[in-house]
């Protein structure tokens, strides 16, 4: 009896101390600015900006994605429009057909030359600052 006293006070403690820790918050401006992992570019802007569509009416992006592999350049970039909730981050592909694909992430490190976030499935990908 004793000893289930003593596991039960030990499980309490450590639940206790693993709720007190502050869940992790990126800093946004941090996020501003080009990121690269690989080919994947992604950049983001702490302003919005009017991108036209094919039927020339226009939506606010305030990012961008572009794969050079695929011989695409910045000038040729896809529009993104980005948003932060804490640590999750939603990454809006605009299409210029006007449809939109959203993907999401949770950003899990983020210092000034470095960028880690994983997907619903738990896939990280780490990103560097250009």
């Amino acid at each position: 009896m004793k000893r289930i006293k003593i596991v039960l006070l030990m499980a309490g403690a450590i639940l206790m101390a693993v709720s007190c820790q502050k869940p992790f918050v990126p800093e946004k401006t941090m996020l501003y600015g080009t990121w690269v992992s690989g080919d994947t570019h992604y950049r983001f802007d702490n302003t919005y900006r009017d991108y036209e569509l094919f039927d020339s009416t226009t939506v606010k992006v305030n990012g961008a994605y572009w794969n050079p592999s695929d011989d695409v350049s910045e000038d040729e970039a896809q529009a993104v429009i980005w948003s932060l909730d804490e640590a999750d981050i939603t990454v809006v592909k605009q299409m210029y057909m006007g449809g939109k694909v959203p993907h999401s992430y949770t950003i899990t490190a983020l210092t000034p030359t470095t960028m880690t976030w994983k997907d619903n499935y738990n896939a990280t990908t780490t990103f560097t600052k250009q």
